[in-house]
Formats: C-alpha cells, sequence, structure tokens
C-alpha cells in the first residue's frame, strides 16, 4: 500500500503532508457517511415522509462530499444532524418500530443498488435497519491489530456451536452476527449474498439451525444481475409482514 501511495503522490505531484491530509480527510468523511447512513436507516420515518427523508439523506450525502477539510466536516455533521431532528421532532413517536438486521456480503450490504435499496425498503414500510458492516468498521477491524483480534474472538464465540472455524469471506460473520442481533432483541434478520459466493453459501445452510434452535427469523436473499427488484421486494415485504405478526422476542418482554 505505502508504494502505491508514493507513486500516487509522484504522480499528482504534491507533497507527503498533502497526501496525508487528503487521507486523513477521506477516512473522516468514510466515518462521517457511516454515522450518517446508520442514523438514517435507525429511524422508521421513511414510513411516514419517504420522499421528504430521501430528500435529507441525500442532502446530507452532499454536505458530507462538499466539506473540504475536517473542522468543516464536523460542522457540516452538526448541520446535518439537526435536519434531521428537525424533522424527526414532527413525526409520531408512539410506537416501537420493530428491528430487523442485515447480515451477508459486505458489497451485497453496502451497495445499495446491488440490493435494490432494500434498507430503504424496510425503512418505508416502519421497521428499524442495522447494518453488521459498514465499510468504515471493515477497514477498523481488519487493519487495526488489535480490533481485528478481538473481533475474531467475538465472532468464534458468537456463531459456536455453529460454525466453529473461519470459512472466508463473511460466512463467519454471518453465522455470528445472526445470533448476535437475535440475542439483543431483534426480530428478524435478512441474509444479503452474491450468487455461488462460497462462504454466504456455507453460513447459508448453517442458519436454518441457528433459526431452528434460536427462533430467530431469517431471510436469505441471493443477488446477482439477473434478479428483478419487484420480486426481492414481495419477498421482503413478505417477510416483514411476517415479522409483524409474531410476538416480540423474549429480550423485549
Amino acid at each position: 500500500m505505502l508504494d502505491q501511495l508514493t507513486l500516487l503522490r509522484k504522480e499528482l505531484g504534491v507533497s507527503s503532508w498533502a497526501m496525508l491530509d487528503a487521507i486523513l480527510l477521506g477516512w473522516y468523511k468514510l466515518l462521517a457517511l457511516d454515522r450518517w447512513e446508520a442514523r438514517v436507516n435507525r429511524d422508521r420515518y421513511r414510513a411516514i415522509n419517504a420522499i421528504q427523508m430521501e430528500r435529507l439523506y441525500n442532502d446530507g450525502l452532499e454536505l458530507i462530499s462538499q466539506a473540504s477539510d475536517v473542522k468543516k466536516l464536523r460542522e457540516t455533521e452538526e448541520t446535518i444532524l439537526k435536519s434531521l431532528n428537525r424533522y424527526l421532532a414532527t413525526g409520531n413517536t408512539s410506537n416501537q418500530p420493530k428491528k430487523i438486521a442485515l447480515v451477508g456480503d459486505i458489497y451485497m450490504q453496502v451497495e445499495g443498488f446491488a440490493n435494490h435499496d432494500v434498507a430503504k425498503l424496510l425503512g418505508e414500510l416502519g421497521f428499524e435497519v442495522h447494518r453488521s458492516i459498514y465499510l468504515s468498521s471493515w477497514i477498523i477491524n481488519n487493519f487495526w491489530p488489535f480490533a481485528k483480534g478481538k473481533e475474531k474472538h467475538r465472532l468464534l464465540r458468537d456463531a459456536k456451536p455453529y460454525l466453529g472455524y473461519e470459512v472466508g469471506g463473511h460466512g463467519l460473520d454471518t453465522v455470528a452476527n445472526t445470533v448476535d442481533f437475535w440475542t439483543r432483541g431483534f426480530h428478524g434478520v435478512i441474509q444479503l449474498m452474491p450468487m455461488t459466493c462460497m462462504p454466504e453459501i456455507i453460513a447459508h445452510s448453517v442458519l436454518p439451525k441457528v433459526a431452528a434452535v434460536e427462533g430467530v427469523p431469517v431471510l436469505s436473499l441471493v443477488l446477482d444481475e439477473h434478479g428483478a427488484k419487484e420480486g426481492l421486494h414481495t419477498r421482503v415485504e413478505a417477510f416483514a409482514e411476517t415479522i409483524c405478526q409474531r410476538p416480540s422476542p423474549k429480550s423485549f418482554s
């Protein structure tokens, strides 16, 4: 990586300090983007006014993109959160939304185009949505030595006895996070997996046992370029309806 950055710096004709500033700004922007998306997905106000919520979300993305330094980025985060809170204050907060977690392959979770905006759909249906992986958390858990060891220990602990070893990709993560989300009181889990992804196929074969033993509702969605958005949304809507008809997890009662 350092060799590639050195070549890039020479090609751009900038100093090492300028390169470092750009890298740090990019990292902080990534953190801000992930925090903003997580914040929007945790609120169910897409169900009240999907158009307004999407407008707020896109405005936030644009403002984060325009921030030219870390100070302005922090000011931007405060601004967009104030805009969101003003909107939330106008909504009905009497009902506690049910929570659905997304697990599976990182690309299928991060890229809305690939998963047909499943998080947005669930929000419009009135659910609070949490993802198991964000790009910033993946970087921390794979490049920070202490964080990497701690995360691996957690995954092996939570996946036991269903899966006791790494299978590549995010297979272990999928099983472990499914158990973790359920024990934390989530109402259902959706696995997002690309066609022919072996680690996710292994996790997919394990999840029925997890569902049977733990009692967690799980929906596995296999995604590829031939999948139709309408068909996927129909399956998600049916799963969401099933969640609504089920009693809440014991940890919620």
